[in-house]
């Protein structure tokens, strides 16, 4: 049976991973701008962190990984790692490994051994992780699916890298590494295990006694964000299961989206799960009951349909038979920050940027007060927005609402030598063409109207404008 969990005393991290489109940027930023080595631009801070937890942490992986970074210091060029403040619930980047040239100065660095060194003190197990190694020990020799059984073993590897698991053990012909969590590790630490058990085909399983997303530290976050977001433990439930049993269950947790209108809703989910029930994928080095990115990934895909369903009705509710006003960029722009988290610093023109699409969309005009999509493109032609007359004309075909030279119109041929007109400047004058397209509002266009943005973008490669 699952069970959802529900405690409202959270804070910081642990709040975001529940509310989702929330900024999730720190307050006052080191690095405001950060270097895109695959761009080769300048992007700020808080347009990479986002609002999305989970990229977040997967950025956050991506950035301690041993390979180069993909985002570098705005001064020095050198690599950066994404940090969180779990208190706060704000992500900030500093440099990977301290740099006392550059000016951009970040708080002290200590090496990830030296922090692990002082944390035990020497003492690497305390009483508690060995009586949970033995009692899992225990249960994987009862269960007679799991062979050669061996604690703290050194692995060698052919490039003579060592590992000291606290257990081995083979589930059919698969290597599993089962490995307590009970206090914290760092990213690098982590990051390091899973590579080297990856590279030699071995699955790792970090198991802890309890675990709740509300209250997990950022070493759990981390383990989560490895693992497709499931995680196991061993608890004296499950445990009870594994002996009664003989097969070894662990408790999985998990956060599960849902989409509720345009609405995402997340909760925490856990269940008792016999061994048997993950899903094994050495490549990847995961061992998962629930697929939590498709699940997310679907809910995402289907609340953007009803947020954009919303919008349309909006659109054609206020504008159907009324020019649009530019009071409304506001109110528009607040809907579609709360649905897709898109900003932009200057939305002026904005609903009449979408009414023009929308027209374009149902092959009638909304928002502009006139009768016919042919009078629309010769007043985007004449004297209104002759950057948005391109955009016009290659949506409405890929629509299929293509405009047909002679139809509904006053002066026979303009349209066509209005077209021609367009067609010659955009591939001949290019970004100097006054009919270049305004490419303000593309990340709204892509969302709210993702069909036709892949026409547009297909139609502007083909012209050669970008």
């Amino acid at each position: 049976m699952i069970n959802q969990i529900q405690d409202t005393n959270i804070r910081g991290i642990n709040r975001a991973l529940f509310k989702p489109r929330q900024p999730l940027w720190a307050k006052n930023l080191t690095h405001v701008l950060v270097y895109d080595s695959q761009t080769k631009e300048l992007r700020p801070s808080q347009e990479v962190i986002g609002y999305d937890v989970d990229k977040a942490i997967n950025l956050r992986h991506q950035s301690a990984s041993l390979h180069e970074s993909n985002y570098l210091c705005s001064v020095c060029r050198k690599p950066l790692l994404l940090a969180c403040n779990q208190d706060r619930g704000s992500f900030y980047f500093r440099h990977k490994t301290q740099n006392l040239d550059c000016p951009i100065i970040d708080g002290k660095y200590l090496p990830a051994d030296v922090i692990r060194a002082e944390k035990f003190r020497g003492n690497q197990e305390g009483p508690a992780h060995a009586l949970m190694k033995a009692i899992l020990c225990d249960l994987l020799e009862q269960d007679s699916r799991f062979s050669e059984i061996e604690v703290e073993r050194t692995i060698v590897d052919i490039h003579n890298e060592r590992k000291r698991p606290d257990i081995k053990a083979k589930f059919a012909d698969q290597d599993i590494i089962f490995e307590i969590q009970l206090s914290t590790e760092s990213l690098k630490v982590i990051q390091k295990r899973a590579d080297f058990y990856a590279k030699n085909n071995m699955i790792l399983i970090w198991i802890f006694h309890s675990f709740a997303f509300k209250h997990a530290n950022m070493t759990g976050l981390d383990i989560a964000g490895f693992n497709n977001g499931n995680i196991l433990v061993l608890d004296d439930k499950a445990e009870a299961i594994s002996r009664e049993s003989r097969r070894i269950h662990f408790s999985c947790h998990w956060r599960e989206y849902k989409s509720n209108g345009p609405q995402l809703d997340i909760s925490e989910q856990a269940t008792i799960i016999d061994f048997s029930s993950l899903d094994l994928y050495p490549s990847k080095n995961q061992a998962y009951y629930f697929d939590c990115a498709t699940n997310k990934k679907q809910c995402i895909a289907e609340s953007k349909i009803q947020a954009r369903k919303l919008i349309e009705s909006k659109l054609i509710a206020d504008f159907r038979n009324t020019s649009s006003g530019y009071f409304y960029d506001e109110i528009y722009a607040q809907l579609i920050k709360q649905y897709f988290n898109i900003t932009a610093s200057n939305y002026h023109g904005l609903v009449n940027f979408l009414c023009v699409l929308q027209s374009a969309k149902y092959g009638q005009p909304i928002g502009n007060a006139l009768s016919s999509n042919m009078q629309i493109f010769h007043m985007l032609y004449m004297r209104h927005k002759p950057d948005l007359v391109f955009i016009f004309l290659v949506t409405s075909a890929y629509y299929g609402h293509k405009l047909i030279p002679g139809e509904r119109e006053h002066t026979p041929g303009s349209f066509k030598n209005r077209r021609n007109e367009i067609i010659f400047s955009l591939k001949h004058e290019k970004i100097s063409s006054k009919f270049f397209p305004n490419r303000r509002f593309e990340d709204i266009f892509e969302e709210l109207f993702p069909e036709g943005f892949a026409g547009y973008t297909k139609w502007a490669r083909n012209f050669g404008i970008f």
